[in-house]
């Protein structure tokens, strides 16, 4: 997994991701799907870019062409942050629009 807190990208060592350990295996699917927009894993990696998104613009974003996630890094508690992250989850409405 890469990793940045700056808009440029720093090479980590791979960390599980605390925000799929414990997940279910629908959970999992779902969440690749929203990382990758597909069912299968197809990528090696997920970029992680980190944003100061605040308020109600406060989301985690994922790029499926990339697959690049970007996570606010406002978030009070790592709870806060999977609360969120689970309704999105839980929504299963996704729009992947091909312009």
């Amino acid at each position: 997994m890469q990793s940045s807190k700056e808009p440029h990208l720093a090479r980590e060592p791979y960390v599980p991701d605390p925000c799929v350990r414990g997940l279910s295996f629908d959970k999992l699917t779902s969440f690749l799907r929203y990382c990758t927009g597909a069912t299968v894993l197809c990528v090696e990696e997920v970029i992680v870019n980190f944003t100061s998104l605040e308020g109600a613009g406060r989301r985690p974003i994922a790029h499926t062409c990339s697959p690049m996630r970007e996570l606010p890094s406002t978030y009070n508690s790592f709870p806060e942050f999977r609360e969120e992250m689970n309704a999105i989850l839980n929504s299963g409405v996704w729009d992947m629009d091909i312009i």
